[in-house]
């Protein structure tokens, strides 16, 4: 299969993250959310729990990845709370995921225009969605809205072949038309391949990327390799100071520097 160009911004709105078709499995089968056909949701949840299964997800505290070399962020993930700065604009954001609190550099100072804030915090909201899905996904397959398909087994190419799952949404997120194809590996249970449709209905994926170098990081598994790209510097942390999310007035390094 041939990769499709990068495209920026291209998994916006899919937070919430149908094949074999049977007699047994007409009426949709539910599980943590996620809906499907029975073959779907039992390799879902292979794939879930071959990153280290949602108890292992949920003893993580502090979460940081670079998100190419566009992003990096910051996430607690007990207290709901975020920090991103941009590398290429320049733009600090801090503030809870509820959006009731949200601080904002840019432009070399602390903003706090009420339209500013309210600009920011949308964009904040919007690329959290998209970064953290191309690092968790597997964390997110089962997610309210989802719903999965067993597609079986399926070429990546000449000499490899995978089984294929395919995810479309309800109407949760900013883009729900969204569809996805996931391939898993048969032997390891990891996404070692995904295809990327801007809408459900198109026929040519808009983005193509191999998912490598699964690594341990702390009580789960991660992939950082996405082709020619990738996500960098992945951390789960068990301590991070409180500073690092009320503090937009200095740059992360500043003060994750002092602070030890």
């Amino acid at each position: 299969m041939k990769r499709a160009a990068f495209v920026y911004l291209l998994l916006i709105g899919t937070l919430a993250c149908n094949g074999i078709d049977k007699s047994s499995d007409s009426a949709a089968t539910q599980i943590e959310g996620a809906k499907g056909d029975s073959l779907a949701l039992e390799l879902a949840t292979k794939v879930e729990n071959a990153v280290g299964g949602q108890e292992n997800w949920n003893k993580v505290h502090y979460l940081k990845f670079q998100f190419f070399s566009s992003r990096i962020w910051y996430w607690d993930k007990f207290k709901n709370r975020y920090r991103v700065e941009s590398l290429k604009k320049g733009y600090r954001i801090a503030g809870t995921l509820d959006g009731k609190e949200t601080k904002l550099w840019a432009n070399g100072r602390e903003e706090t225009s009420p339209d500013s804030i309210a600009q920011y915090k949308q964009l904040a909201y919007e690329v959290w969605i998209n970064d953290t899905y191309w690092l968790i996904l597997p964390f997110k397959i089962k997610d309210p809205g989802v719903h999965l398909k067993y597609l079986g087994p399926r070429p990546i190419d000449s000499l490899h072949s995978a089984t294929c799952l395919e995810m479309t949404f309800d109407q949760v997120g900013v883009t729900p038309d969204n569809l996805y194809h996931l391939y898993v590996d048969t032997t390891t249970n990891h996404i070692v391949y995904w295809e990327y449709y801007e809408h459900r209905t198109d026929t040519v994926p808009g983005l193509s990327n191999v998912w490598d170098h699964y690594q341990q990081y702390g009580p789960v598994t991660l992939s950082s390799g996405r082709g020619e790209r990738g996500l960098k510097d992945i951390a789960v942390l068990d301590v991070l100071p409180d500073k690092l999310f009320e503090d937009i007035t200095k740059p992360a390094s500043e003060i994750l520097s002092s602070s030890k």
